[in-house]
């Protein structure tokens, strides 16, 4: 595997006639997506979003390949590909039969853009979708790896999982930039607003709440552990988890009712309440159990608030003092013991956390991330 990097050796000079021109395929924006286009077309590469006429008709499968000639004729050279459900999953199907049909329009797909002489690239935000597209989801990510021209991990220990898992013919890593939000106030507003007491400790599940993100095992350990604090639990309910948010629910009653402080927001959450949450966190808590990227550990890191995290080699990449950990394999009970340790933590070592991971994620701009996809689309074309 060919390994690129970010070094002045590296030769990316290109002449403005090798200029890339680049189409990012994604079903929606999003927050992702939108702000590296824009960044992009700022710096000077032509970038596109596709499929965006596709994706308002009932046709779109079979209208996307007719885009993507039209595109190859207009000159663009590259697709950059990032969130697989969305590009082959566009409809909503739950049959096996659905899936096989799926994989074959996958493979279709990738074969069609390399036929048309298009470069591959995709970006690896996780390692499988996290919710099932195809019959076999490993297998349809191992047959875009082997058509991609470039694979860009998004972290470190990303880069070593897809390494060992798909053999990419070539890889790089740019870290992902987050956006930034603002909250409505002051940390002694916001507290108000929310209806805490500003001198109240407060740990934060944060993000759609998705099995994977260890919510019950969080509720878990607040009712097991005798910890004088307010717990706050606030996102978006995943499609198809009814009955894991029932259990999220009915575990918050049974809590508050014994008289637990916990407050649970399950709801589409803007970027300002978002931002207010974080702003009223002390800490943030994730019992994580597989994940390799996460926007919201991301974002705890650029506004300091203090992580805690398992010790999974799938973290290895967030810096030691840039964290608090738990011992994954003892569950909960190491998860209640860190939390009350934290709760004994003055101000200055709270702190010492807060600028290791200031520190850490402080190039994590768009105008950096930019600039890397755009080194690294150069050395393609």
């Amino acid at each position: 595997m060919k390994i690129l990097n970010d070094s002045p050796s590296n030769h990316y000079t290109k002449s403005v006639a090798n200029k890339p021109k680049v189409i990012q395929y994604a079903w929606t924006a999003g927050a992702y997506i939108g702000p590296l286009v824009r960044q992009l077309n700022q710096i000077g590469v032509p970038v596109t979003t596709a499929p965006i006429w596709a994706n308002k008709t009932r046709y779109r499968i079979l209208v996307a390949p007719i885009q993507l000639l039209t595109l190859r004729l207009r000159g663009y050279q590259i697709i950059n590909f990032h969130f697989i459900q969305e590009h082959f999953q566009p409809l909503s199907v739950k049959s096996d039969r659905g899936r096989k049909i799926f994989y074959i329009w996958h493979k279709f797909f990738l074969r069609l853009a390399k036929l048309i002489g298009f470069k591959l690239v995709w970006t690896g935000h996780n390692l499988v979708p996290h919710e099932r597209v195809f019959l076999n989801d490993e297998l349809a990510r191992q047959f875009l790896v082997d058509h991609c021209d470039l694979v860009i991990a998004t972290n470190d220990t990303a880069a070593i999982n897809i390494e060992e898992k798909f053999h990419p013919k070539s890889m790089t890593t740019i870290y992902p930039a987050i956006n930034e939000i603002v909250p409505s106030g002051n940390f002694q507003q916001v507290r108000e607003n929310i209806g805490i007491s500003p001198n109240r400790i407060v740990f934060s599940h944060l993000g759609r709440l998705r099995p994977y993100k260890g919510t019950l095992q969080f509720l878990d350990v607040i009712g097991k552990q005798e910890l004088n604090a307010t717990f706050l639990i606030a996102g978006s309910k995943p499609q198809g988890e009814d009955e894991h948010i029932h259990s999220i629910e009915t575990q918050v009653v049974s809590l508050n009712d014994h008289g637990k402080d916990v407050r649970l927001n399950i709801n589409f959450i803007t970027d300002e309440e978002l931002a207010n949450y974080y702003l009223a966190s002390n800490f943030l808590v994730y019992p994580l159990t597989n994940v390799t990227t996460s926007g919201i550990i991301s974002h705890a890191l650029i506004m300091g608030i203090p992580l805690i995290i398992p010790d999974l080699p799938d973290f290895s990449w967030i810096p030691q003092a840039a964290a608090i950990r738990y011992q994954h394999r003892f569950g909960a009970e190491s998860l209640g013991e860190v939390m009350r340790e934290a709760m004994e933590l003055s101000k200055e070592q709270r702190q010492v956390i807060v600028d290791a991971g200031k520190e850490f994620s402080a190039d994590w701009t768009w105008p950096k991330v930019a600039e890397a996809y755009k080194k690294t689309y150069l050395n393609l074309v």
